[in-house]
């Protein structure tokens, strides 16, 4: 028993390292399509389609959407420092750790998932291909789930920096639409708010 548990451990690992960089390459797909249409994989709300075509304006960026982003992309974007003003740099760091927990926990449920869909094929094909989709389905909800991790722990950092940093930068290079955007930003995240638990219920 202890050597068929070893012997699967150790392919696992050999799974892993062959396969890594497909696995790490096909990583920014799941997350996508948890962005879009959540751990479900239900038909996406026309906000969110939108972002598939980017939500960077001649204006900026949109607020609706950067929101939408804080809410349920589980990668921090830091490139959004600049172009966020003063308050949007707030509400979107604000938002992203209120979200945190929600979205790891929604990108997981989406990574165990796709290791059952593997475990089912693993169950209609036989010999080879068998055995590669059942070690697959470990394989990648294990590598997603590390990889899962590590980004809502660096997130978590660049969040919690950039709730000083990134509003003084955004003040700097946008001190009108600092208080431009403040009405907006303040319902923006009173709604979050409600995102932040109702996520972890529906998607």
């Amino acid at each position: 028993m202890k050597r068929r548990i070893s012997l699967l451990f150790m392919m696992l690992f050999m799974v892993v390292l062959l396969s890594g960089c497909q696995l790490t390459d096909n990583y920014p797909f799941k997350t996508s399509a948890v962005l879009i249409a959540g751990s479900t994989m239900k038909e996406p709300s026309s906000d969110l389609t939108s972002l598939m075509d980017g939500f960077i304006t001649p204006k900026g960026i949109d607020r609706k959407l950067m929101l939408l982003v804080a809410e349920r992309d589980l990668r921090y974007h830091m490139s959004f420092t600049k172009e966020l003003s003063g308050s949007g740099n707030l509400a979107y760091n604000i938002s992203y750790l209120l979200n945190l927990p929600a979205k790891l926990f929604r990108n997981i449920q989406a990574d165990i998932g796709i290791g059952k869909y593997f475990n089912e094929q693993a169950k209609s094909e036989a010999g080879i291909s068998s055995y590669a989709s059942s070690v697959y389905s470990v394989a990648t909800p294990i590598t997603w789930i590390i990889m899962d991790v590590i980004y809502a722990v660096i997130g978590l950092f660049a969040a919690l920096l950039m709730l000083v940093f990134g509003t003084i930068i955004g003040l700097l290079h946008h001190p009108i639409n600092t208080l431009t955007d403040l009405p907006g930003l303040i319902i923006g995240v009173v709604k979050t708010v409600y995102f932040a638990v109702a996520h972890f219920f529906y998607w």
